[in-house]
């Protein structure tokens, strides 16, 4: 009869129980180094996460600090005339610029962050800060940077602001491993979106008048046009006229041809319907008396505008889509279809007038039955005309002057300001960041 061995029985056992012991330490371990490590990863990735925000705030914080500047650029180059931090008055003189479209930007940028073509940063220069924070969390780099880049094309600013968790002189290779990194760029009409002349009186057509005309400026420091009058086809004024221009510019009226075809597209950069539904802040029947305007604002009048009022600020846009009639007091850069005038003009802006500067489309009738239509050069007292009727009562018909019944009548004065209209606030951010860190 065979004895049972208890002792190697306790020995397999203990064996047994060792084992299992071991397999469950290193199931323990195991769990506990994954748990170390996704805790690991996840601390990473919310420093991650947190790093990533505050880098886009600081390319947030550039586009703000920039667009601070640029407002006060603009301020000051209106009140004096002074160059500002990164923006200044273009320079540029030639008087093949008096046309719409032809011209360059109002603005050029500083030679402290322009290339040589003065309309964007070179590309080792930029607006730029650090902004060290308050606190800091564990782990996250204590400080935050960004610099930003500009380029002025077509009536606008377009900008790039880079933000980093880091010294600005780790955006050179848009971060480190220890850095992250977003991109934001937006785009803002720092002219209104228009392609403003730079000239007092643009005439699209023709003009006749015997009046007298005078562009100059309200006070002599102020800003002058770089062309007094600028016109397409004919221009007759046969009164007394004095034009006043900048150096190296036209005083004498110009003309140019391409003033003929679609001048309120090329000034607008858009069509009058369009730009009567999405831009107009009021649409009024007709102008009849006075009307107040505000800055940047866009007055739109269907009809005509008789004996018309039109104050509060020079830097609104008063679109006349009928005709100017009568007299016109008006502040701020007026375009009307037709300008027939029978009185005084005060224009405090500039003017700009789609066709025609007479006395009126209609003819008109002259010793009862006699009747002279309109002509482009009336206001020439040298030039006599003949309707070729002859009358009954008035006998035959005479070559005669219209000078005085047949040419627009009364003065005009412009005191020219410049239309600059405040940049409008950037919409439509686009981000790119680069946030991650390598692990």
């Amino acid at each position: 009869m065979n004895k049972i061995n208890y002792n190697n029985r306790s020995k397999q056992i203990g064996i047994a129980a060792l084992l299992v012991t071991i397999m469950l330490a290193l199931i323990a371990g195991v769990a506990t180094i994954y748990v170390n490590r996704s805790g690991l990863l996840l601390q990473r990735s919310v420093i991650n996460n947190t790093q990533g925000i505050m880098a886009n705030q600081a390319a947030e914080a550039g586009i703000n600090a920039f667009y601070a500047q640029i407002k006060s650029d603009i301020d000051l180059i209106n009140s004096t005339g002074s160059d500002g931090v990164i923006l200044k008055t273009n320079s540029v003189t030639s008087a093949a610029s008096c046309a719409p479209a032809t011209s360059n930007m109002p603005y050029e940028i500083t030679s402290a962050y322009s290339d040589s073509s003065k309309q964007q940063f070179a590309p080792d220069k930029y607006f730029k800060a650090e902004l060290p924070l308050l606190g800091a969390l564990s782990n996250v780099n204590p400080q935050l940077a960004y610099r930003v880049q500009a380029k002025l094309s077509n009536n606008k600013l377009y900008i790039t602001s880079e933000g980093l968790t880091g010294s600005e002189s780790g955006l050179t290779n848009n971060g480190n491993n220890s850095d992250s990194y977003a991109k934001i760029r937006r785009t803002i009409p720092i002219a209104g979106g228009l392609n403003l002349p730079n000239t007092a009186v643009t005439i699209g057509g023709y003009a006749d008048s015997s009046g007298s005309i005078n562009v100059g400026t309200t006070y002599l420091t102020d800003p002058k046009p770089l062309c007094a009058v600028a016109f397409g086809d004919t221009y007759n004024y046969q009164g007394s006229a004095v034009y006043t221009c900048s150096a190296g510019g036209a005083c004498s009226p110009l003309q140019d041809t391409s003033l003929q075809t679609n001048l309120f597209e090329k000034i607008f950069n858009s069509s009058k319907s369009d730009y009567k539904n999405n831009k107009a802040n009021r649409v009024l029947p007709n102008c009849t008396g006075p009307i107040t305007v505000t800055d940047n604002e866009v007055i739109w009048i269907s009809g005509d505008a008789n004996n018309c009022t039109i104050s509060g600020s020079s830097k609104a846009i008063v679109i006349v889509e009928g005709n100017v009639t009568g007299s016109l007091v008006a502040s701020g850069f007026v375009y009307a279809t037709n300008v027939f005038q029978n009185g005084a003009m005060t224009i405090t802006g500039s003017l700009a007038i789609e066709s025609k500067w007479d006395v009126g489309n209609s003819a008109t009738y002259l010793n009862g039955f006699h009747q002279f239509p309109n002509h482009k050069n009336d206001s020439d007292i040298t030039q006599l005309f003949n309707d070729g009727i002859t009358d009954s009562i008035y006998g035959p018909a005479s070559a005669r002057s219209l000078t005085g019944t047949h040419d627009a009548k009364g003065a005009i004065h412009v005191f020219y300001k410049p239309l600059v209209l405040n940049p409008v606030d950037p919409k439509g951010t686009t981000i790119s960041s680069n946030s991650w860190i390598d692990f």
